[in-house]
């Protein structure tokens, strides 16, 4: 691609969030607590700030609490500062959210649609729309009182946990989501014969009674009283699932109240409490549907899609996380390319597990290593603080030089969604193209800002937000929709049924378009790891269509299927300054119109007086900071996921910043976009007129990546040691030893056998690197002896000094790449006689200093010859499939690695070359025997990469750059071959 190319589109998906505030009228936020009549003027501050029917409307819905502490002040007869001043700071708090934030919140912000047009327009009506809905703790609570009711209970229809599995003597579950705190990880029960007849008879429909007589038949001696405890304890540790379970995600939970109750109870009908419930808040919340009209032009969001295309630009990871890097490298040491594995089965414990940094996993989160692009973001950081700048200006040149990769290589995710504001003086300015993007967030990938609120939406617009929200053509989209682990996300995390296909993590859906989890596994090429669907293949893109916190409220199953498919993509995100995200100053990013990121400063605690020094002092250095900092007065107040905009020349502003820190002990600050012309809110530009942000979805311009899933097949079982014929062992050691250990040492371990068995090594040189020596014995009798041979020559080599250990450790056959039955034994005498060319090799280049890259390159193409059905057949596959790499060949070498690819080369008649070829003819015939086996499985082609990878290892290691080199040459000598055939008559 060319530089500055559009990685991204628009889709036609476009919406708007804003604040509810009425500009005038609500008293502002500024009442100043100083001086001994500071409590008098803080309570008729908020006394004025009640009695507005607006403002009081949205804070009684926002925090119930606050309105009756603040009742209560209000009707004492003398109320202490201290209890005036926390009220005042939290009501001021609430005030300047409502200003100044546009994120859905109550009363205080709603949504509505917006429109591209060539004639911009922001009109705000005062018809603003509150749509009621349960609250997630409040239907919690209900549906806890229900499972309580014995009425209810009996006929109330129960399903086996799918996510449920044996470990060892215990049924272990997903833990479910209590009344307060967080679900555990997993839960666990006895795994008796009760507990396996239960989970039988809830496998189908069924209700708890359905349940109860089952088992009860299954134990006859067991009373009644003991069945129907032990089936209370599955339902209460989420063994078993109760159709009230579906109120975390259903759409209409309390239809689905009504309907499990209705049929549950069929004498006399058991009502749905409407009201307060005990150990519950309000029963209802409400979100806004905005009055509005909306039209900016399309030219917008052509700035919005280039400023996502330079996000993935600069991406931190290009392909992929270092978590997900490294849980796909073990992927395919432990299946191979090509394996299915279900999914509970990989990450179960005897998988892979969960990717390192989960919750439950295994190993922590790798530690973030200093890169070459850290270090250009630390000097872009620095060089801006001494030059005394604010912005710092992304020119192409400047993104070519702090991105890790070429804009070629990168794998964008389909689709993604960001949040940005739109700036400037007037509707003409906009329409000119004068204005200016201010990014506000940005959602994670195949994760939604928007899903949450498009009920609120028309219908059309709803449509077209689906229809954006299953991404580009391609893999198959799927809804994912589960519990959180926290009983009040459910209120973020319900989400209207948006996509055709749903993936539920929880009460069963039975709906056409449902995936379930039995049916999903993960397989991998080496470029990627995919989900699919195995009952038919198809690749499948799970969508979280909300923005619950993946890390902690994500239940880590949810987060592993949202993640896996997109896991090896481009890592999209807004702005990540790397190494230099925790300096005290960060400068302004900008490309073009778009600011990618605004300045920001962190505040620390230690750097001004503490909670006990007088205002004034603190007033003083907070001023000789500011000043220092050259921080302005409109600025955000950044904690988590919270913002606060704040104006620092307003003395109580400067009073809440203070009361953060005392208990943050650092804050972060923003800059905030200027105020424009015409605006009736410190925090909105002019065309606006308000706090907003904009919510749209882009698609990638880049096609999504195929694979041929049909070569998907189940993994096979790991061999282990002691446990069948094969005998897998681990030699560690310095890489510049194997060569030595290979050709002088390792012959004399085969020597010890009367019949040698048929064997083969891989060289790993990443971490811990050591090679991988197979041995195939005839008999699983003889694995001891094999192993105690291994032992006392690995002993010897640690005599020696050459190598300090060896493990034996489980064989992974790797089928799904290399065939089943005679396809797999005929590739193992492929790697058996590989090995044997690689060793010939290895000794030929050491005693007459031939470059091994030159007869490696040579050996490759004699394999894919070879292996091809017809020599031509080879040499236009490797003309066609190895890398075409720019900028010229060493001649000397591409001359040499010719001479060496000639069948009558003289070279081939000295004791040591006839050494090379011939293994090169017994590898031939064995290629030739595997071909035809593979050949009733799929089509043999498919693995000639694969075996030119092993040989390429095998004969030199693995490396970049000598691969590079090596298959430059070994398609040099592919295009020579194949000149000099047409040119001769």
């Amino acid at each position: 691609m060319a530089g500055g190319a559009r990685l991204y589109r628009y889709t036609g998906a476009l919406f708007v969030r804003a604040t509810t505030h009425p500009g005038t009228g609500v008293p502002e936020a500024d009442v100043d607590l100083s001086g001994p009549v500071a409590a008098e003027r803080g309570r008729t501050w908020l006394a004025a700030v009640w009695e507005h029917p607006q403002a009081r409307q949205a804070l009684e819905a926002a925090s119930p609490v606050l309105a009756a502490q603040t009742a209560a002040m209000l009707a004492a007869d003398s109320p202490g500062v201290k209890e005036v001043r926390r009220l005042v700071h939290s009501t001021a708090a609430y005030l300047l959210r409502w200003q100044g934030r546009a994120t859905p919140f109550g009363h205080f912000a709603g949504v509505a649609p917006a429109r591209t047009g060539p004639q911009p327009q922001a009109r705000w009506g005062s018809g603003h729309r509150a749509v009621l809905r349960p609250d997630a703790v409040w239907l919690g609570a209900v549906a806890d009182q229900l499972t309580a009711n014995p009425e209810v209970l009996e006929g109330l229809p129960v399903a086996a946990n799918p996510a449920a599995v044996t470990r060892g003597g215990r049924i272990v579950a997903p833990g479910r989501t209590p009344a307060k705190g967080l679900a555990p990880l997993e839960v666990s029960v006895a795994a008796t014969g009760p507990v396996y007849s239960a989970l039988a008879a809830a496998s189908g429909p069924a209700t708890f009674a359905d349940v109860a007589k089952a088992v009860s038949i299954d134990f006859p001696h067991a009373d009644s009283a003991t069945v129907r405890g032990l089936l209370a304890q599955l339902l209460e540790h989420g063994v078993l699932l109760s159709a009230l379970d579906e109120v975390a995600t259903a759409t209409d939970p309390i239809g689905v109240l009504r309907e499990v109750t209705a049929l549950a109870v069929t004498s006399a009908p058991v009502p749905v409490p409407t009201g307060q419930v005990t150990g519950s808040p309000s029963p209802s919340w409400p979100d806004t549907a905005l009055d509005a009209r909306i039209t900016i032009p399309e030219g917008v969001l052509s700035e919005v899609a280039r400023a996502a295309s330079v996000l993935a630009r600069l991406s931190p990871y290009p392909s992929g996380p270092p978590a997900w890097r490294d849980y796909h490298q073990r992927f395919r040491q432990t299946y191979g390319d090509g394996a299915a594995v279900p999914v509970a089965e990989l990450v179960g414990d005897a998988g892979l597990g969960w990717p390192s940094g989960y919750l439950g996993a295994d190993r922590p989160a790798p530690a973030r290593m200093l890169s070459a692009r850290d270090e250009a973001f630390l000097a872009l950081a620095q060089q801006a603080a001494l030059d005394g700048v604010r912005e710092v200006v992304l020119t192409e040149e400047l993104i070519t030089e702090l991105a890790l990769v070429d804009v070629a290589e990168l794998v964008p995710p389909p689709c993604v969604e960001m949040a940005f504001q739109l700036h400037a003086d007037n509707a003409d300015e906009v329409r000119r193209g004068r204005f200016e993007v201010w990014l506000a967030s940005a959602a994670r990938p195949a994760s939604s800002m928007a899903g949450r609120f498009a009920d609120l939406l028309p219908g059309p617009d709803t449509d077209r937000l689906a229809a954006a929200l299953a991404g580009p053509p391609g893999p198959l989209p799927a809804q994912l929709l589960f519990p959180a682990r926290r009983r009040r996300s459910a209120n973020v995390t319900r989400v209207p049924r948006l996509l055709e296909h749903t993936i539920t993590l929880g009460w069963p859906d039975q709906g056409p378009g449902s995936i379930a989890l039995e049916d999903l596994a993960v397989t991998c090429d080496p470029d990627r790891l995919y989900l699919i669907r195995a009952s038919t293949g198809q690749l499948v893109e799970p969508r979280v269509l909300h923005a619950l916190e993946p890390r902690v409220l994500t239940p880590p199953l949810a987060r592993f299927l949202a993640e896996v498919a997109a896991a090896r993509r481009t890592f999209w995100r807004l702005p990540d300054w790397g190494a230099a995200a925790r300096l005290p100053y960060l400068p302004r990013l900008r490309h073009g119109r778009t600011v990618l990121a605004p300045a920001r400063w962190l505040l620390a605690a230690a750097q001004l007086p503490g909670p006990s020094a007088e205002r004034p002092v603190w007033e003083e250095a907070f001023d000789r900071w500011r000043t220092r900092q050259k921080l302005p007065a409109r600025v955000v107040l950044v904690e988590t996921e919270m913002r606060l905009p704040l104006d620092l020349n307003v003395p109580l502003h400067r009073e809440l910043l203070r009361a953060r820190l005392a208990k943050a002990r650092e804050v972060e600050v923003r800059e905030a976009p200027s105020p424009a012309a015409g605006s009736t809110s410190p925090s909105a530009g002019g065309f606006m007129g308000r706090a907003h942000e904009f919510l749209t979805v882009l698609h990638a311009t880049v096609p999504i990546p195929a694979r041929p899933v049909a070569l998907a097949v189940p993994a096979p079982v790991a061999e282990l040691p002691g446990a069948s014929c094969t005998v897998c062992a681990r030699l560690y050691g310095h890489p510049r030893r194997q060569d030595e250990i290979l050709t002088e040492h390792l012959p004399r371990l085969l020597a010890g056998w009367e019949s040698a068995p048929l064997w083969w090594f891989t060289r790993h040189l990443g971490d811990d690197p050591h090679l991988r020596i197979v041995l195939r014995l005839a008999d699983r009798a003889a694995y001891g002896q094999a192993a105690e041979r291994l032992g006392g020559w690995a002993d010897e080599l640690r005599r020696h000094q050459l190598a300090p250990r060896l493990d034996l450790t489980a064989h992974h056959p790797h089928s799904a790449r290399f065939g089943h039955g005679p396809a797999r034994e005929s590739a193992e005498r492929v790697f058996a006689a590989d090995t044997v060319a690689a060793l010939a090799q290895i000794t030929y280049a050491v005693r007459t200093a031939t470059p091994a890259e030159t007869l490696t390159a040579a050996s490759l193409a004699d394999l894919a010859t070879a292996f091809a059905p017809t020599p031509g057949d080879g040499w236009s596959w490797l003309a066609a499939h190895l890398p075409r790499e720019s900028g010229p060949v060493d001649t000397g070498l591409s001359r040499q690695a010719l001479a060496l690819a000639a069948a009558d080369a003289a070279w081939c008649r000295q004791p040591d070359g006839h050494a090379v070829t011939a293994a090169w003819a017994a590898r031939a015939e064995a290629l030739t025997a595997y071909r035809q086996a593979l050949a009733a499985e799929r089509d043999p082609m498919t693995v000639l990469r694969v075996l030119l990878q092993l040989h390429h290892v095998r004969a030199l290691g693995s490396g970049p750059e000598t691969e590079r080199t090596t298959h430059r040459l070994a398609r040099a000598v592919a295009l020579g071959h194949t000149h000099h055939r047409k040119a001769r008559p």
